[in-house]
């Protein structure tokens, strides 16, 4: 447990423009499993786990799923990102959340959430639609990692 408030997140957001409506638990689990099956296909495949070693953003940085590193990763987010996302902690205690903007989002907004609370942990991000994700670490030397859903699963 990181021992900030369970809705961190959602004030920080709120402080910084965003509209943010709180998922219950069961909807941020749903969630994770459903970014696990869109985006971590490749380590279901690989080790019979949805999650390697325990952290969902192992699948990126053991190389499991291709993705786009550091600032690659930063310049994708920053032109695909929209008016809406998802974004949770894989800190349990911490609620998560659905996010609108009167602007586009950016990285940086999210990259200041973890600067100023590094308890946070790992932060989660991904539209709407389950077409892209930004995932930011709580280790600085690695990530972020952004990954687009593969042109097959789209619909």
């Amino acid at each position: 447990m990181s021992g900030l408030a369970p809705d961190a997140i959602g004030r920080f957001l709120s402080e910084h423009g965003l509209a943010v409506e709180p998922l219950d638990k069961r909807e941020k689990f749903r969630l994770q499993q459903r970014w696990r099956e869109t985006f971590c296909l490749e380590v279901k495949e690989a080790t019979g786990q949805w999650v390697y070693e325990g952290i969902d953003w192992h699948a990126f940085s053991y190389g499991y799923a291709p993705c786009l590193k550091g600032g690659d990763a930063e310049t994708a987010f920053n032109s695909h990102s929209g008016r809406q996302c998802y974004c949770w902690s894989s800190d349990l205690a911490l609620i998560g959340y659905f996010c609108q903007g009167h602007t586009f989002l950016k990285g940086e907004v999210f990259k200041v959430l973890l600067t100023e609370h590094p308890a946070i942990a790992d932060l989660f991000v991904v539209d709407e639609s389950f077409d892209w994700t930004l995932v930011l670490v709580h280790e600085g030397e690695v990530g972020p990692f952004f990954k687009q859903r593969s042109p097959a699963q789209l619909h």
